[in-house]
């Protein structure tokens, strides 16, 4: 099996970052009931809408599946990560652009205007923890930011230092990584705070991209897995995020096995450019400002559809605004510039 027959393109992960994106949507609006919405009870412990929602928070380990994956494919494609200035580089320059960006955009907005202040979202040490914020890393002291979602930053910031330790450990022993991956899961302390539990699914999608060429896809066999395994991520254990890794190879593979209607197709790779753009402001929409307009209508595809309306909405204006203060540009400059130093 050639290489190039399941190695999955820049648009394969947009439809896979789009998938996540449509899950992040659906975990963050109904996974907690709170009241707000209509609901279809199963049985005594279990409503539809809300286990939806409790399924789709997977859209973490796919988001960190494909980082795994991604960094792997560069390793692969620079012949190694002896260079670590150019292998971080890029990807951190393009974290913490869009986050400022972000910041710039929505924060003060939130603050002079909806009346979020500082002291509401950090309660003590405003200022350490305004600075820490700032860069993405509050979650690695067990604290959480002005926006509670963006722990996901400082999750990724550690998976990314912890890289060229992983990716060495992946060419001498495959074994041991698992292991070390076991291991970080149990590991206590506040800087792993978000991250231990996500390193199997970094570790899975590092090792996907290695051994790509090795790997069989039978359709049947792998829908037929994800099938069985969504149903049983309905009931949680201790090592569900492990369990979250499984199920996310399952996915992806059953994704590469069957054939996506074009228009379903498209419209995944669409929202997956906005990806990031929508993770870093859904929450001001959904929750911090507008939350009894999102949820009036009580129906939850009313509820959802309108979310997911107004984000690609206000994700289209922000990629307007960095088109026209040429954004993209400036962040290769940076990188570029820094290179030469």
């Amino acid at each position: 099996m050639s290489r190039e027959s399941f190695h999955l393109s820049l648009k394969d992960t947009n439809v896979l970052k789009g998938l996540a994106l449509l899950m992040l949507l659906a975990h963050h609006l109904f996974y907690r009931q709170y009241g707000l919405y209509d609901d279809i009870q199963i049985t005594n412990n279990h409503c539809l809408v809300q286990d939806i929602g409790i399924w789709c928070k997977l859209c973490v380990a796919i988001f960190v599946f494909l980082s795994g994956y991604g960094l792997t494919v560069g390793a692969i494609n620079s012949n190694g990560i002896n260079n670590l200035k150019k292998l971080y580089l890029y990807p951190f320059t393009k974290l913490l652009m869009n986050y400022w960006l972000i910041w710039i955009l929505f924060v003060p907005l939130s603050v002079f205007v909806f009346g979020r202040s500082f002291t509401d979202a950090y309660q003590t040490n405003i200022a350490l923890k305004f600075i820490l914020d700032l860069f993405g890393v509050i979650n690695c002291f067990g604290w959480y930011g002005y926006n509670v979602t963006w722990w996901f930053y400082a999750c990724i910031i550690v998976l990314y230092l912890s890289y060229p330790f992983l990716y060495r450990l992946m060419n001498k022993s495959v074994l041991m990584l698992l292991v070390v991956s076991f291991i970080l899961y149990y590991l206590p302390g506040p800087f792993f705070h978000g991250s231990n539990i996500y390193y199997a699914s970094f570790i899975y999608g590092m090792l996907l991209c290695k051994y790509e060429k090795a790997i069989k896809i039978t359709p049947l066999w792998w829908i037929l897995i994800f099938i069985f395994l969504a149903v049983e991520r309905l009931y949680p254990t201790d090592g569900i995020h492990i369990f979250d890794a499984v199920l996310t190879i399952s996915l992806v593979l059953a994704y590469k096995s069957i054939t996506l209607p074009s228009i379903i197709h498209r419209f995944l790779e669409f929202a997956g450019k906005h990806s990031m753009n929508i993770f870093l402001f859904h929450t001001f929409i959904y929750y911090y400002w507008f939350r009894d307009f999102i949820y009036s209508s009580r129906n939850p595809i009313i509820i959802y559809l309108l979310l997911l309306f107004i984000c690609l909405t206000v994700s289209i204006l922000i990629e307007l605004i960095k088109k026209t203060v040429c954004f993209d540009k400036l962040c290769n400059k940076i990188v570029q510039k820094n290179l030469q130093l």
